[in-house]
């Protein structure tokens, strides 16, 4: 879990760029998301990383309209 425990850092530090550069509503901002959830599904924090999936999904669905 070492590799993991390094990145987390690195994935919180990605999704805080991005939405400050684009805004949190961005459809850029999914992919962030989604990489950041697979990182936390593979530490076992599926809570978390369901979260963030749910708030991928919402900026899609609200884009997709």
């Amino acid at each position: 879990m070492g590799k993991y425990a390094e990145a987390e850092p690195l994935f919180k530090q990605s999704l805080t760029i991005t939405e400050k550069a684009l805004g949190p509503e961005n459809p850029n901002v999914t992919s962030v998301l989604e990489n950041y959830a697979d990182l936390l599904r593979k530490t076992g924090r599926d809570d978390e990383a369901a979260e963030m999936e749910a708030r991928a999904e919402a900026i899609r669905a609200k884009h997709a309209q």
